[in-house]
This record gives C-alpha cells, sequence and structure tokens, in this order.
C-alpha cells in the first residue's frame, strides 16, 4: 500500500511502485470514517463529548485468510480533524481486489487489541476493478461488539462519494438540551463512558445517560417545608449540636434529616425522582469523570462548603463566610466557592462538592450486567439500600457507599431530585 492521502504516517508495505505522474494511477482508495467521538482539538463546547475511541486499526487480508498479509496491518492514533479532512484513508494496487480490509476503533486509553465488545469492526471485500476506485469503510458506534461483516463474510465495499465526515455525531440518546425546560432545574446533556463490568472477565460496557434535568441546588429548608416533608432524626445527631435539621435550620439552608424513603416521596411528587448512581457521579465529577466538580485537585476552603466540624481525621478546618458555624451554607449563596458548580448553557448547578452529600438510587451491578456492549440508562435498583454521594460540611473529600434502607437519616445528607425529559 501507498501512503495515506495527506499523510496520516501509515505505509503498509505490501511491495508496489507508485504510478507516475503522466498516468492515472492504478489504485484503489480506501477511506474510513465514523461517527464516534473520538479526540478533538477544535472542541468548542464547553463540556465536550467524552472520548470513546482514540486509535484506529487497518488491516488488508489474502481471500481465505485469518492473518492480516507481511507488512499489511497498522494501527495509529486519531482525531477528529484527520476525519473531518478526509486523512483517514489508504491505497492499494488495483490487483489487490477482491483481498478483504478490516477497521477498527480502539476504546481510549487501552493497550494493545481491546475486547471485542468495546470495539467497532467492520470487513469489506474490495472491488476488482480495471481503473482507480474509491471506496469508503464506515465505523458506527451503535454495533459496538457486534463487527459488521467478517473475514469469512464481508461485507462488499460501498463507493466512496466524498460527502462529509460523520465524526462525532453519535449523541448517544435523549433530546439536545433546551434552556428553561423547568424552572429551577438545569438540563444535562447526554454523556457517555466506559464502565467496567461486574463480571471482570467480560471487560468494559458503553454506559449511555440520556439528558435529563436536575435541581439546580439542594433542597432547601422553605422547600422541605412548603411540600410538606416530614423530618427523621438523623444518626449521630448529638454529636453536631448546629441548627442542621428543618425544624431548627433558617429556609435558605439545604435541608438535612431526611430519609432516603422522604426524599424519594418528595421528589415523586414533583413529578420527579432521584438520581440513580450514574447520573449523580456524573454531576459531582464535573460531567468528566473528576473527583471533583473542577477536577481531581485537593478541595480547599474557598471552593466548597467543607470541613466545618473538627473530627479527628480532619486535616483542616473551614470557617463560615456568611456566618453561623458548624453547619451548611444557604443553597444559593454567592459565596466564594466558585469551583463547586457547574456551568452550563442551560444555567448553573451548585453545591456538589460540599454543602450536604445527597441520596441516589444504589444500583445492582449484576443486575444491569445483560451483556449488552451498549447500556442506555441503566436503572436496575438495588432493593431496601440506597446510596450517598458527594461531599458535606462535614467532610473534605467526597463520601459515599451504600447504605441500607434502615438507616434513617444522617445531619449531612440531602437531596435534589432529577426529571426525566
Amino acid at each position: 500500500m501507498s501512503t495515506p492521502r495527506r499523510a496520516v504516517g501509515l505505509v503498509l508495505a505490501v511491495g508496489f511502485a507508485l504510478a507516475s505522474c503522466s498516468q492515472a494511477p492504478r489504485e484503489i482508495v480506501i477511506r474510513v470514517d465514523t461517527d464516534a467521538t473520538v479526540p478533538d482539538r477544535d472542541a468548542r463546547e464547553p463540556f465536550p463529548p467524552n472520548v470513546v475511541f482514540d486509535r484506529v486499526e487497518i488491516a488488508l487480508f489474502d481471500d481465505g485468510a485469518s492473518e492480516p498479509c507481511a507488512g499489511c496491518a497498522r494501527t495509529f492514533g486519531i482525531d477528529a480533524a484527520m476525519f473531518r479532512d478526509q486523512q483517514v484513508s489508504i491505497s492499494v494496487p488495483l490487483e489487490r481486489g477482491g483481498q478483504h480490509v478490516r477497521a477498527r476503533l480502539f476504546l481510549a486509553g487501552s493497550k494493545g487489541v481491546p475486547r471485542v465488545a468495546s470495539t467497532v469492526e467492520s470487513v469489506v471485500v474490495l472491488p476488482r476493478a480495471d481503473e482507480r476506485a474509491e471506496v469508503l469503510v464506515e465505523l458506527v458506534t451503535a454495533s459496538l461488539g457486534s463487527p459488521a461483516g467478517t473475514l469469512a463474510a464481508p461485507l462488499v465495499a460501498a463507493s466512496d462519494a466524498h460527502g462529509g465526515s460523520r465524526v462525532g455525531t453519535w449523541r448517544g440518546a435523549g433530546a439536545p438540551c433546551a434552556p428553561d425546560e423547568r424552572p429551577g432545574t438545569v438540563c444535562i446533556p447526554a454523556r457517555w463512558f466506559w464502565q467496567r463490568s461486574a463480571q471482570e472477565r467480560d471487560g468494559e460496557r458503553l454506559v449511555v445517560l440520556s439528558s435529563f434535568l436536575v435541581d439546580a441546588a439542594e433542597w432547601s429548608v422553605a422547600r422541605f417545608r412548603s411540600n410538606e416533608g416530614r423530618e427523621t432524626t438523623p444518626l449521630f445527631r448529638a454529636s453536631f449540636p448546629g441548627p442542621v435539621c428543618p425544624a431548627e435550620a433558617a429556609g435558605e439552608r439545604p435541608a438535612a434529616c431526611v430519609s432516603a424513603a422522604e426524599a424519594q416521596r418528595l421528589c415523586a411528587a414533583q413529578g420527579g425522582r432521584l438520581p440513580t448512581f450514574h447520573e449523580l457521579s456524573l454531576l459531582t465529577g464535573g460531567l468528566t469523570g473528576g473527583l471533583f466538580p473542577w477536577g481531581d485537585d485537593p478541595a480547599t476552603c474557598a471552593d466548597a462548603v467543607i470541613a466545618r466540624v473538627q473530627r479527628g481525621d480532619m486535616p483542616f478546618l473551614c470557617s463560615a463566610p456568611e456566618g453561623g458555624g458548624a453547619r451548611p451554607g444557604p443553597i444559593d449563596a454567592a459565596l466564594p466557592f466558585g469551583r463547586d458548580r457547574i456551568d452550563l448553557p442551560t444555567g448553573t448547578v451548585l453545591h456538589l462538592a460540599g454543602n450536604l452529600s445527597e441520596w441516589a438510587e444504589a444500583t445492582n451491578a449484576a443486575a444491569c450486567d445483560d451483556g449488552a456492549s451498549i447500556r442506555v440508562d441503566p436503572r436496575c435498583p438495588a432493593a431496601g439500600t440506597w446510596t450517598i454521594t458527594g461531599g458535606s460540611y462535614l467532610s473534605v473529600v467526597p463520601s459515599g457507599g451504600v447504605v441500607d434502607a434502615r438507616q434513617p437519616a444522617y445531619p449531612d445528607v440531602g437531596l435534589r431530585c432529577v426529571y426525566d425529559r
């Protein structure tokens, strides 16, 4: 094969000479395109879609062979510009007509050849032609884990019409976000990410979360009271004397001392629900998978409402700029907690790393592990259990873990609802 057009560094040595400049090249040009999200240095979105794949392999096989011909396989890194500029292409001499080409996308961050379940693959048979031909091999995200064509039964290569690239057009699920859909909420765009299977041997799965609406802030005491919320005496209440429960806290403070069952009831009465663990983890990780909404660097007193109560394991103690000492801050305070937020075109989500931890549905990972390579909005509640996600005014790092429903409430756990679109 010759070098690909516009040189992406792919040379497959099959031993032929380039045609002279006075002759039309006797070749078959093979272009690869995809709808997948790949690294894109030109992305302008505030939260660009998660990268799913970052390498491509192109290999040439003799008819009936199970291994590429000598020197006929290369793997190289890719980015969106390469697809947009139609650079991911190779050429082979016409004599190679009838041979098979396999193109594969490999999951981001992987080494070697990933599992079939986390690979997009297409195999085509090249046309037998008497003059120069151009074909297109498409790698479609929806076919993840299910190869399109095989070496034994390849697809017929489609003619390349040289339309624009589809790179980055796959959007998983859910309608695009629009502003002002529901007062007091923010629309979270559809996201997707790789997740290890509950059974390690089964490999990774691509999890897709449809777009959804989420309360911009934790439920306030005022909102809790107006919706006739039922307070529960929390565990460890005597250890934290500050006014944190709705019966004693000011209306603008977040409502703690709420059981998971009561939080679920309140959300349902609003036409919503508690977030799943995936949804709330997406938010607390700033939509990017970080430890905090701003990334992985440690939290400080200037970042979030954290560490307001001296405890034995606390590396530092934070004061309360708005006054009040050992209790959470107002839910909508314009305080110097500039990094504990997610700013989106549809609004701002506040207090994800601090103030109060929040209830979420616990997930039965084994029940959700149905073998599918792409899981859309997995919801497999673990009966009788809930998860607590995010940090609080009592902690320095995000708390979490599965909690038995018989443990009723906590002085640093509140709620935030999500709403399906």
